[in-house]
């Protein structure tokens, strides 16, 4: 169609620009809230209804109103019930506390710091943005880049941020100063060199869409399709390529205070090594999974689960003390990130809304 561009196909899912605006689609997925849907459905039956009893409507309001003053008062109400309902989503959803409009298009990615006291996130817009939670000021906003960086992490010291893309970049946390920048290699870099961006028009031309530091913060490892690769932050230069995983690697983590290194690949399968990736046993791989997996997360203490839902919500799961099911309900379309807090507390989720969501985790019983 006139006016759209069309970026790449990933995991079944098409990221579809059009002017300054941005959409998703998915071959899978509605991509609608049910029951908004039934309101405007409900609303239109309504207006049929009153079309085709106009004759006594008009009898019976004659010398009162005329019948394009119901008819805009009837449609007035259904806007009123609409907003009402939006309203409602938010304030009345159990454990809500902040909603913050974060980018100026789908928040792609989000990430903690180590003692939870900042959330970095990464929106279509071309903008890493940090903000201080629970309060969710914005306190930092790095300078915009040219294409869309998926892949962000925290060392476990908290000294120092990296956001991946078509490259890794590397920021002091305390100046949030950029300290270094990484490439996969010369060829690339002159390749990045040479690629223009047009206007608003943010490019996926990413290679490593998860990263991780290393404990000892010296090291980072970036995914690249079926590996691993890992770079000296001195050096700047790749020291070491691991592989094993029969798909594509989709996340990465270093277990806390650990040199145990996890990935997932995108058939779900969770590996670990540092000389090999090999595939897990299932009951270990299984926490993993959930702490790997952007749209599933568990608590420090295995204690409950949320995972994000195709209806728009987050569903809040746990087995003890006893079996506990409830929902988070608010974002207007679908969710792109969810985890719980370090201490817990809380449970974070990004969304193509534009907004990132604050949610006070449940309290068991």
């Amino acid at each position: 169609n006139k006016g759209r561009r069309y970026y790449y196909k990933k995991d079944n899912r098409y990221y579809v620009t059009v002017s300054r605006i941005t959409h998703y689609t998915s071959d899978n997925h509605t991509g609608f809230d049910n029951m908004r849907t039934w309101i405007i459905l409900l609303s239109i039956v309504l207006l049929v209804v009153v079309i085709s009893l106009l004759k006594r409507i008009r009898a019976i309001f004659a010398g009162c109103f005329s019948v394009k003053s119901i008819i805009l008062l009837i449609i007035f109400t259904v806007s009123i019930l609409l907003m009402i309902y939006k309203y409602a989503a938010y304030k009345n959803s159990p454990n809500y506390i902040l909603s913050i409009k974060a980018h100026q298009g789908p928040v792609m990615s989000l990430k903690q710091n180590p003692d939870g006291t900042f959330l970095a996130s990464s929106g279509m817009d071309g903008y890493i943005k940090i903000w201080q939670v629970p309060e969710g000021k914005l306190i930092k906003v790095l300078p915009r880049q040219k294409y869309v960086y998926l892949g962000m992490a925290f060392s476990q010291d908290g000294k120092y941020f990296a956001i991946g893309g078509v490259n890794i970049k590397i920021y002091e946390t305390k100046t949030w100063e950029l300290i270094k920048t990484l490439y996969l290699n010369k060829k690339h870099e002159a390749k990045i060199g040479k690629l223009k961006v047009k206007g608003n028009y943010f490019r996926f031309d990413t290679n490593f869409y998860a990263i991780s530091f290393t404990p000892d913060s010296k090291k980072i490892a970036g995914i690249y399709y079926n590996k691993v690769k890992f770079w000296d932050i001195k050096t700047g230069k790749i020291f070491k390529t691991i592989s094993g995983a029969k798909n594509d690697v989709k996340n990465i983590c270093f277990v806390r205070n650990s040199n145990k290194l996890v990935a997932m690949d995108t058939s779900g399968t969770v590996y670990s090594g540092i000389k090999k990736l090999t595939k897990m046993k299932p009951k270990v791989s299984s926490y993993y999974y959930y702490k790997l997996n952007d749209g599933r997360d568990i608590d420090s203490e295995q204690t409950f689960f949320v995972w994000k839902s195709y209806n728009n919500s987050i569903t809040f799961y746990a087995k003890y003390p006893k079996t506990t099911r409830k929902k988070y309900i608010g974002h207007k379309n679908s969710i792109s990130v969810v985890f719980i807090s370090y201490n817990g507390k809380y449970v974070y989720s990004a969304s193509y809304d534009e907004t990132i969501k604050i949610w006070k985790a449940f309290e068991l019983e």
